[in-house]
């Protein structure tokens, strides 16, 4: 007798114990509809209704393309789909989605923590007053010894993130699925025969 068993493997994103998580569905509102992420931080919308699209379009243009092509629905946040957004620089942003007018929120990026280290050095001069007709000796000692360092000069190169940057991942479909259902039948049918014929051959023992 042979045992079969069937493995799907879909791949969806690694989620981090700091991500903020915000579901929409077909009541068509952000929630919340108010969210704090810390500079760096990333934004999770997550479409959790079996009907409606979503869209997750900032007002500002300029904060990140969207994807979502509202025509043809292509790259938009379908059910079961999520988009992840990592806010780079802090600040307030307003979003809203293509295919409802009443949907709004904010995202309110905190800049992250400074930290800040100061110095500070003290001086203290004594002075000795020498008493009338007391001798003064001059001891004299090794000429100053001079250095001279020359700095290299320092180069510093910058390399500044976009304010946002945006990932879409889509859950699998039943058509992405067919392939690997068709597979997993072949192969179950090659298991099975090849169990068959084993047994008829007298090379798979009974109990």
């Amino acid at each position: 007798m042979a045992a079969i068993v069937g493995v799907a493997w879909v791949c969806m994103p690694m989620a981090r114990a700091d991500d903020v998580q915000v579901t929409v569905a077909d009541d068509n509102a952000y929630n919340p509809a108010v969210v704090h992420v810390a500079e760096g931080g990333r934004v999770v919308w997550t479409n959790n209704g079996p009907n409606n699209t979503h869209s997750v379009t900032p007002d500002d243009p300029t904060l990140y393309t969207d994807p979502c092509n509202p025509t043809t629905g292509d790259k938009c946040l379908h059910p079961k789909d999520t988009f992840i957004v990592t806010f780079n620089a802090a600040g307030t942003y307003e979003i809203h989605c293509q295919f409802h007018s009443t949907m709004h929120m904010t995202v309110i990026v905190d800049p992250a923590p400074t930290t800040s280290t100061s110095t500070s050095s003290s001086t203290t001069t004594t002075a000795t007053t020498r008493p009338p007709g007391a001798s003064t000796t001059v001891t004299a000692g090794a000429p100053p010894s001079v250095t001279s360092t020359t700095a290299r000069p320092s180069t510093t190169t910058s390399t500044s993130l976009p304010r946002a940057q945006v990932q879409l991942r889509s859950s699998p479909s039943s058509d992405d699925l067919a392939p690997w259902a068709v597979a997993a039948g072949a192969l179950a049918g090659a298991t099975a025969m090849a169990g068959i014929v084993l047994v008829r051959r007298g090379r798979v023992p009974f109990g």
